[in-house]
């Protein structure tokens, strides 16, 4: 069953977004902007995706785990 997670992009100027966390498949500190950022699987070719996000690392763990 999917898990959805409410993200906010650290760019400031976009709407948040809803991510499937089963689809994430890494995840970084940002030591120099705080937040983190995340890597999501998204294409049937193994493509991925990378947003640099204003949750921090220990939240993002909490709801992975």
């Amino acid at each position: 069953m999917s898990r959805f997670i409410e993200l906010h992009l650290n760019d400031n100027k976009s709407s948040p977004v809803i991510v499937n966390i089963d689809k994430i498949v890494y995840v970084e500190e940002n030591t120099r902007n705080g937040g983190c950022y995340i890597r999501i699987g998204t294409n049937q070719d193994g493509s991925f995706v990378g947003y640099y996000v204003k949750e921090s690392y220990s939240f993002l763990k909490r709801e992975l785990l």
